[in-house]
């Protein structure tokens, strides 16, 4: 879509041609067709009758809405927009300056996509733009874009060792299964810790630790809608056993 289609798009969901009519920088019109879709379905979920509603009406109900919803979350921000985009309204009969709109994250996704995955060049022209004299919300947005940058990285290491790290674990917990003895006779019939028992222990317990880190993480992925719940339950059985195992050997620390 060529930025002509794009400004045409905009229009057609609702905004001002004004605010297109000279911009020439394509991710800006991006963000503006995204923002005013964001706002378009909040209007629509909000009340079907929304068009025979005022400004302060409309304002009124999303906050109502938004206080049910989790602080500074994506959903909450997009009731921030809305609630900003009727809140400009006024302001600007008022002949007042409008109120900046909340930063989303599927903007910063794409910030992100367009240097790399990286907090790059792209990133930080946009925090300057778009907070100049603003120190504090140019650190908040990195702190953002600096999770959702790790967030990335997590999930794509993830599918990379996926299949590496259920071979160490099939593997792992089969020899573990295979317990020395914790003490042994030395030449001279001493009875003396036996190191092969230390080496299983740790063993044990780096696979105890991996388990937890891997199930934890699948478990986050649920939350957000990406299911892998045989893999996770799988995990967690190897998980139990090992526990059972350790606690049997009276190592659970």
């Amino acid at each position: 879509m060529d930025i002509e289609e794009l400004k045409t798009e905009y229009i057609q969901l609702g905004g001002n041609e004004a605010d297109v009519k000279d911009e020439t920088d394509v991710d800006t019109i991006v963000f503006l067709c995204n923002l005013q879709k964001s706002i378009a379905e909040l209007d629509s979920d909000s009340n079907d009758n929304s068009e025979n509603q005022s400004d302060l009406d409309l304002i009124s109900n999303l906050k109502a809405e938004q206080e049910a919803l989790p602080y500074d979350s994506e959903l909450w921000r997009m009731h921030q927009n809305a609630i900003r985009f009727h809140e400009n309204k006024l302001r600007s009969q008022l002949g007042l300056q409008p109120k900046p709109f909340e930063v989303l994250d599927s903007d910063l996704s794409k910030l992100l996509q367009l240097d790399g995955n990286v907090i790059g060049q792209t990133c930080r022209e946009f925090l300057h733009l778009r907070f100049p004299d603003d120190a504090p919300a140019q650190k908040a947005i990195e702190h953002r874009l600096t999770e959702m940058k790790n967030t990335i990285d997590i999930v794509k290491e993830q599918q990379l060792d996926k299949a590496a790290f259920d071979n160490y674990v099939d593997k792992s917990w089969e020899s573990l299964k295979v317990v020395p003895v914790r003490y042994t006779e030395d030449s001279r019939g001493k009875l003396i810790r036996n190191p092969k028992f230390r080496q299983w222990y740790d063993s044990a317990k780096t696979l105890q630790q991996k388990l937890n880190g891997r199930i934890h993480y699948l478990e986050k992925m649920e939350d957000e809608g990406q299911q892998d719940v045989d893999r996770r339950e799988k995990l967690f059985k190897v998980k139990k056993e090992l526990d059972q195992l350790l606690e049997q050997q009276g190592v659970t620390k």
